[in-house]
Parts: C-alpha cells; sequence; structure tokens
C-alpha cells in the first residue's frame, strides 16, 4: 500500500500513515459513512481503509470528491467538492457575495443526488450559509447560539483544517466571540508546534492564516493580550514553513497592526502604511487593491497616507 506524504508521532518515532488510513481518518472526521460510497462498495473499500488491496485510481476518483481529498496532491479540501471552491470565499464579510452564496448552497444541496442522506456536516454548512444570507438580508441580527455550539463540536471533531475550513471560519468569526474563535484553533495548533499532528505545509498555512484572523478579532476588540499569543502562535508555525513568503508577510502586517492598535500615533500609522504599500510589489495589483480597500474601511490608515508610502 503506498504511503503519503503525512506523519504521525507515535510515542518516540514517526511512522508514514498509508493511503488507506488517511482515507479512513478523513472520511470518519467528515461523518461520511462507508455504505454512501458506492462506486466503490463497503466491502472493497472497507478492505482498502485497513491496507488489505489496492484500487485503481479510476474507482477511488469518485470516492475522494466524496471525502474531500483531491485525487493530486491528496491534501484534505472538503466532502463537498462538488460546489465550486472558489465560491467559499464570498462567505467572508469583506467579500460577501449573495448570488455566489447562493450558487454555493445550490451546489452543496445538490450533493443529496449523489448520496442518500445528507451528513450532519452537510446539514450544518447549509445551515451557516442560511444563517449569514438572513444576517447580510436583514432578516436576522445574530448567529442563533445552538448553529455556533454545532460548529464548535465539528471544529472539534477534526485533527487538522482544511482550505474550506478557512474560508468557513472566516466567515463566522466575526459572528462569534474571540474565546470562542481560540477555542476552535489552539488544540489543533499546538498539536502541529509540537509534531504531534498529521500535517503538510498546506496544513500548517491553513491554520496560520486562522491564527492571524483570530489576532485580527482580538485587537478589533481591544484584546490585546489574545493578540500577542496569537502572533507568538503564528511565528511557531512560520518556523515550520519558512518558504511560505505569504504566511510570513501577513504575520508582519499583523504585527504593524497590532503596534497599530495599541498606540495609534503617526509613526505606527506610516510603518502600517508602508507594509501595505509592499504589497503592490509582492502579489499582484488586485491583492493590492483588496487590501488597501479593507484597511481604509477598518479607518487603520487614511488615503493619503497610503499615497505617502508610494
Amino acid at each position: 500500500m503506498p504511503a503519503i506524504d503525512r506523519y504521525r508521532n507515535d510515542g518516540d518515532f514517526l511512522t508514514v500513515e498509508t493511503m488507506g488510513g488517511f482515507v479512513k481518518r478523513v472520511r470518519q472526521e467528515r461523518g461520511v459513512r462507508l455504505t454512501d460510497l458506492t462506486d466503490v462498495g463497503t466491502s472493497s473499500m472497507s478492505r482498502f481503509e485497513n491496507d488489505q488491496i489496492d484500487l485503481a485510481g479510476s474507482r477511488l476518483l469518485s470516492t475522494f470528491g466524496l471525502i474531500g481529498i483531491d485525487y493530486r496532491d491528496l491534501n484534505i479540501r472538503h466532502i463537498l467538492t462538488v460546489a465550486n471552491e472558489d465560491d467559499w470565499q464570498y462567505l467572508a464579510t469583506g467579500t460577501w457575495n449573495l448570488a455566489k452564496v447562493q450558487t454555493l448552497r445550490e451546489s452543496l444541496v445538490g450533493a443529496q443526488h449523489k448520496i442518500q442522506n445528507l451528513s450532519g456536516y452537510q446539514r450544518m454548512v447549509i445551515a451557516c450559509i442560511d444563517e449569514l444570507i438572513a444576517i447580510h438580508t436583514g432578516e436576522s441580527n445574530q448567529f442563533a447560539p445552538g448553529l455556533v455550539s454545532r460548529v464548535s463540536q465539528y471544529f472539534g471533531q477534526l485533527s487538522t483544517f482544511s482550505g474550506v475550513d478557512l474560508f468557513l471560519i472566516g466567515a463566522l468569526i466575526d459572528r462569534v466571540s474571540v474565546e470562542e474563535s481560540v477555542s476552535w484553533i489552539m488544540p489543533k495548533v499546538r498539536k502541529i508546534v509540537e509534531r504531534q499532528a498529521l500535517m503538510t505545509d498546506a496544513d500548517v498555512r491553513n491554520n496560520a492564516s486562522i491564527v492571524l484572523m483570530v489576532a485580527e478579532q482580538a485587537g478589533n476588540e481591544g484584546q490585546f493580550t489574545i493578540m500577542h499569543r496569537m502572533l507568538t502562535v503564528t511565528k511557531q508555525l512560520i518556523a515550520l514553513v519558512p518558504e511560505q513568503v505569504s504566511v510570513a508577510y501577513n504575520f508582519s502586517v499583523s504585527v504593524a497592526l497590532m503596534n497599530l492598535l495599541e498606540h495609534n500615533n503617526s509613526t505606527n500609522r506610516r510603518v502600517f502604511a508602508r507594509i501595505i504599500d509592499s504589497t503592490r510589489v509582492i502579489f499582484p495589483r488586485s491583492y493590492y487593491e483588496y487590501l488597501s480597500k479593507y484597511v481604509l474601511e477598518q479607518g487603520w490608515v487614511s488615503q493619503a497616507e497610503l499615497e505617502q508610502a508610494q
């Protein structure tokens, strides 16, 4: 059985996780039953997961889609790869797009045609989308406490966050307390830092991005002790993936933001504006335009200060 590039800390040594074991773990975490995987068959899939047989790639392809594994690189994506992953970004407050979100919801509901019953995860995500639509259209003004509990329970059962989890947390983070956000991320981050979790560079990058979201949330709420803690954790994660330029850049932005929020003076505003301006050199101009618009909306710097930084 071929091994994949994920490692588990078993006592004093690292063992390589087999593909079958990886598939089984992800399937169970996402709440997908063997009986849902009709393209392969319950018996064959069970034997594959227990490293008793190999399966042809063509038979595994549709199965990977249902449990959220990308066949090309075996990064966890999510159960519902039938949905356009790009549409998840429109759930966040800063990028909210009702038409895109409604399209995403239709894609998720359409998954019911592939499996007999929606899993608890699938129902939870659809409920989150419905709640966000209600909030953005003015039909509601807060996230239902019961749904927050369901989300927390879901995040608690995962061993790591996928890229889609990143989008989901980004959409929900403005609707929960910073303490709740910290409870979502810290158990997984702690395992990664201690190298006890199965991890790839993508895992570390996703977790670092989520920690920085929480750092910003804490700063906006004036909880600088938590913000300091989140930035310290991010620095530890960056050390694991030093080649990830985007994570390191976002960390520098967050550090400058912390200094600005704690001490809002001309020096800190000028430093922050210069870091934002450097985005034009490092990343595509579209990202600079998005980021500069966002910081202006937040009131962190003025248009004049951004122009002076150029």
